[in-house]
């Protein structure tokens, strides 16, 4: 029973290491990147704490300048050397709107640019752009889903401001003194 015993773990132990190696050589245990794993995973901490604080202040913002206010950190924490804000409204053949923008010294390498439509539906409410001069060539996928959820918390305060705008002031009741 007891040399039984030994040989199942020696066998087990065997498919261990061979399993171990397997992995290592696939790159699922890649001991080397396990310190910038950790760092990556702290950035994308701390992105989705600042994206749930701006888009809190979004859905709170009482004015354009407001919902400026509330998007502008995003650019210290994703490194962009431009960020811009623009909210348009289409009136009679017109596209009329408020540009808000801030841009910072940011290294010599060619822009990388990222467009966001800020819109409900069909209907197109602005933009929201960001340019990056650090080297890159695309964003990852976190950064991606991180302001389209901003893009659309926008969209959604940009409605609300275009229906007070629409607004006959005549059929308009204060609620609050």
């Amino acid at each position: 029973v007891s040399a039984r015993k030994r040989l199942v773990q020696s066998l087990l132990c065997g498919m261990g290491v061979v399993i171990a190696v397997m992995m290592r050589k696939l790159g699922y245990l890649d001991l080397g990147r396990a310190g910038d794993m950790q760092q990556r995973r702290q950035r994308n901490l701390r992105l989705r704490s600042l994206v749930k604080q701006v888009i809190g202040s979004v859905r709170e913002a009482r004015s354009p300048q407001e919902v400026w206010s509330a998007v502008r950190p995003l650019a210290d924490v994703l490194g962009v050397s431009r960020q811009e804000l623009r909210f348009q409204q289409a009136h009679d053949g017109l596209v009329e709107g408020i540009v808000f923008e801030t841009e910072r010294a940011a290294g010599l390498s060619l822009p990388f640019e990222r467009r966001l439509e800020v819109r409900d539906e069909d209907q197109v409410l602005g933009s929201l752009l960001l340019i990056w001069r650090d080297g890159r060539d695309a964003i990852d996928q976190d950064e991606e889903l991180a302001l389209e959820l901003v893009a659309d918390a926008i969209a959604e305060r940009a409605l609300k401001f275009l229906a007070l705008a629409d607004a006959e002031p005549g059929r308009v009741v204060a609620l609050r003194r």
